[in-house]
């Protein structure tokens, strides 16, 4: 009974020409109520007009784990002359990365730049991330220092990956390089906080205070512990 009210409701809002974002809300509403025949029949209406409603059903189907039905879809995208974009390749490397296939997501990546499509931070820490997940921490370290040559900076996210990573591993040496470099990169963001005028919370602090400790310097957790009770203390 609800699926047929949301379909005359889907009807009603086609006829008045509603945009894609309004088909893609009763989509993930039909996806998490399990009408999955029905999420098909929607996506038939609208597969043809949007390349956004293919980026949304590759991140669900990978959320599902369908990686063919995922694949199906890329190629279909490619079969109707529409043109891939950074976040329909994000979610398909995402899902690749997810199931371990990094072969398959370095093919993607590879792919991406042939197009000329700018590959972003978070399509570079989601192979990242894969790698450690498998294991493969050589791979990884080789992925980090690809990116830094063509000048991508690792980021808190980065650093926190490999840091925790190495560590799992037992890779101890590693690991305290990597969240010396993890809180280094913090601090410069904490401080980039303070001079923009923004206020930091009891957590940014207590988190900064925390990794500036763990690393031995005490003074500099002290100061930002003086400095957090006397905010306090002045609310």
């Amino acid at each position: 009974m609800e699926v047929d009210k949301g379909r005359e409701l889907m009807t009603e809002m086609a006829r008045r020409k509603y945009n894609a974002a309004t088909y893609t809300v009763l989509i993930e509403y039909l996806g998490n109520i399990g009408k999955y025949d029905e999420v098909e029949k929607l996506v038939d209406e609208m597969r043809e007009r949007r390349v956004d409603l293919y980026t949304w059903m590759i991140h669900w189907h990978c959320g599902r784990g369908s990686n063919k039905k995922v694949i199906s879809l890329f190629n279909e995208l490619s079969e109707k002359g529409l043109v891939p974009n950074a976040h329909v390749y994000g979610a398909l490397i995402n899902g690749l990365c997810k199931t371990g296939q990094m072969e398959a997501a370095q093919l993607l990546r590879n792919d991406m730049q042939r197009q000329g499509i700018v590959v972003n931070q978070v399509i570079v820490n989601t192979p990242l991330h894969g790698y450690c997940r498998k294991g493969m921490m050589d791979d990884a370290l080789r992925l980090v220092a690809a990116m830094e040559k063509k000048g991508f900076e690792p980021d808190a996210f980065t650093y926190n990956i490999m840091a925790s990573e190495t560590s799992r591993l037992k890779r101890h040496e590693e690991a305290k390089r990597w969240l010396h470099m993890m809180v280094d990169e913090a601090v410069k963001l904490f401080n980039a906080m303070s001079r923009k005028g923004l206020v930091p919370n009891v957590a940014t602090y207590t988190a900064i205070i925390s990794g500036l400790s763990t690393k031995g310097r005490s003074d500099e957790a002290l100061r930002l512990y003086n400095e957090m009770i006397s905010l306090e203390a002045s609310v």
